[in-house]
């Protein structure tokens, strides 16, 4: 594996998991949402329902799963597509919100 492949490997890995973080612990998307709360409502008072209140928390799981999946397809193309995606959705949405226009943030 080049050089090139093992930094793209880690920037890609990065923003993935960021983006699956925010999802499963902030983002209102009314699917994730749903999951979020019948989630939290299972676990409650367990302890892992911190899980989802806390990007910390999250984070190293949500890395963890991105990796072990890239490693055990040997970065099979479908992870670049699955993770390449949610990259990018992560850094467009990064873009967005600091781009000035403070009306669309």
């Amino acid at each position: 594996m080049s050089e090139f492949e093992l930094v793209a490997i880690a920037v890609v890995t990065v923003l993935s998991s960021a983006r699956l973080t925010r999802l499963a612990t902030v983002d209102k998307f009314p699917p994730v949402k749903w999951f979020r709360d019948r989630y939290e409502k299972a676990t409650e008072d367990s302890g892992w329902d911190l899980l989802t209140m806390c990007g910390y928390c999250f984070s190293f799981w949500a890395t963890a799963v991105v990796v072990a999946a890239g490693y055990l397809s040997e970065f099979h193309e479908v992870w670049w597509l699955v993770n390449g995606t949610l990259a990018a959705s992560y850094a467009a949405a990064i873009v967005m919100a600091n781009d000035g226009d403070e009306e669309t943030s």
